[in-house]
């Protein structure tokens, strides 16, 4: 039986995902969507809706805690860079609406994806599982396809 959630951020790659690592320019959790800063540390994706990179937060294989150990500022950051057709368990916004299976995602402002109906959007992934976290007031987890 196939494990319904997964204790990895790499679910599937068309190829050898490359790795990156620098300094956490904050609090970061496996999972979150990052972008560089301007002092090439990485930190949350910060804009929503625009162009980003497919850069996922790693686990911390070090640290025997999977998914749920989460980086503090300073920390060195393990981040995977991805590309298109790769699939990655990414973090749903908290109170995000209700997303069903082939829902297109955007970048949200804090490293996490939700749903959009624009179509002007800039989609960072399709989704591989229906999440209702509208009632969440914390982020949950989604398994998603890179676009």
């Amino acid at each position: 039986m196939a494990q319904t959630n997964p204790n990895t951020i790499v679910l599937k790659t068309s190829d050898q995902h490359r790795t990156l690592e620098r300094v956490a320019g904050g609090a970061i959790s496996p999972g979150h969507l990052l972008q560089l800063n301007s002092s090439n540390q990485l930190v949350k994706q910060s804009t929503s809706a625009g162009p980003v990179l497919k850069l996922f937060a790693l686990e911390k294989e070090y640290d025997g805690k999977g998914i749920t150990g989460a980086y503090a500022s300073g920390d060195t950051v393990i981040a995977g860079d991805f590309q298109s057709g790769d699939e990655v368990y990414a973090r749903l916004a908290a109170g995000a609406t209700a997303i069903v299976i082939g829902d297109k995602l955007i970048a949200h402002t804090d490293g996490t994806l939700k749903k959009t109906g624009a179509t002007t959007d800039f989609f960072v992934a399709v989704a591989l599982e229906a999440v209702d976290n509208s009632g969440g007031g914390a982020e949950a987890m989604i398994k998603v396809k890179l676009i």
